[in-house]
């Protein structure tokens, strides 16, 4: 039986599923100039990024240099999805987005980003896309959620999930 990880949520007081991927936001501040010009640095910071967090490119990497004082934006496709960068050397600032369809370890963008550019603050936000709630209030349907007991005060883990309303025949007598 395939179990999927369970996220509790104890601002609302609800688990969720969570099924498509997450989402890292990262931007630096404060960045040298020179170097959100400098198209090799840039790449040689993604592909550090990819080794590192052992991702998958697929095909040849997109990249372009704007003119004169302008920075570099990159695209890598990836098995798992992508990663991009932006820079903006007339502010001082970058961004990056990675986009992943599996959990992966916490990269380290602050040390990263401060020694390669001298980022002087660095956010990184994790967003995890396509969360289903176990108990939907917004007026969709809701869902049912089989759970089992997880261990050590862990949470438990989702075994199946059922659709209200507009679920099939087949999940409806299941659920009595």
């Amino acid at each position: 039986m395939r179990r999927n990880p369970l996220l509790w949520f104890p601002q609302f007081g609800r688990i969720a599923a969570m099924i498509q991927g997450e989402e890292w936001l990262i931007e630096g501040f404060g960045c040298r100039a020179a170097s959100l010009r400098d198209m090799n640095l840039m790449q040689a910071l993604c592909e550090r990024v990819i080794k590192e967090l052992a991702l998958s490119v697929v095909g040849e990497p997109q990249w372009r240099q704007f003119p004169g004082p302008g920075g570099v934006t990159g695209l890598y496709l990836l098995s798992e999805s992508h990663l991009t960068c932006h820079s903006w050397p007339e502010h001082g600032t970058i961004a990056f987005n990675l986009f992943t369809c599996k959990d992966r370890e916490r990269w380290d963008w602050e040390q990263a980003l401060a020694a390669a550019l001298s980022a002087e603050h660095v956010s990184v936000r994790r967003v995890r896309r396509g969360i289903r709630f176990a108990a939907e209030g917004n007026g969709s349907a809701p869902a049912e959620v089989a759970f089992q007991d997880g261990d050590s005060g862990s949470p438990p883990s989702v075994d199946r999930i059922i659709a209200g309303p507009h679920s099939s025949p087949e999940q409806r007598s299941a659920r009595t």
